[in-house]
């Protein structure tokens, strides 16, 4: 029930994994994000970009910090938000659902639900950038970075303006290379996209 993904093995021995490259025929308008310092005090959300139907591509040079990455699915004040970021001193790339959503009883019966959390996984950078790719498509986000981890989550946020993307970092000062958001179309003319007109740019 997820995106397909491309396994491949790496130079290293180690097992690569990204979203097949198929995927970019659902790219839809785009908005590119200038590069600019990451603050631990940075606004919660980035102006004139938001969605709850969108692909995001962006770099990150940690700097001095100790985490950092993208806010999504949130909300104007932060009450509601998704971090996907990476943790220099564990070494983990991770999906922190803790904020997600202020209900405590999300309004599903899906049995693919895990509640709020931290999900995390080791990944080895060294120096090399932080490459994220992420995917969301109303409560599913799917999380790739540098070709070497992925990671899936389901999150309903019970603000309807809880779609504001952002970026933050934690510990010192990060440094954004490069963004660009796209606005996702539908993959058949039957499917429910009705978050696909919240994007904003």
């Amino acid at each position: 029930m997820s995106l397909p993904r491309l396994l491949t093995l790496r130079e290293d021995g180690s097992i690569g994994v990204a979203p097949v490259p198929e995927l970019t025929a659902l790219r839809g308008r785009s908005h590119v994000v200038p590069q600019q310092k990451i603050e631990v005090n940075a606004p919660l959300l980035l102006h004139g970009v938001s969605g709850d139907c969108v692909e995001i591509v962006a770099d990150f040079e940690l700097g001095d910090a100790q985490q950092c990455g993208l806010r999504v699915c949130a909300a104007p004040d932060g009450s509601e938000q998704t971090l996907i970021g990476y943790d220099r001193n564990s070494r983990m790339f991770y999906s922190d659902t803790t904020a997600s959503s202020k209900e405590t009883e999300p309004q599903t019966s899906s049995p693919f639900f895990r509640g709020p959390g931290i999900e995390k996984g080791l990944l080895e950078i060294g120096t090399e950038p932080l490459r994220l790719r992420v995917f969301i498509d109303a409560s599913v986000i799917e999380a790739f970075a540098n070709g070497r981890a992925s990671i899936s989550d389901r999150v309903y946020p019970s603000n309807s303006k809880s779609i504001g993307i952002g970026l933050f970092s934690k510990g010192g000062t990060a440094h954004l290379r490069s963004m660009t958001v796209w606005q996702l179309k539908p993959i058949s003319s039957n499917r429910l996209t009705s978050g696909a007109e919240l994007f904003r740019v």
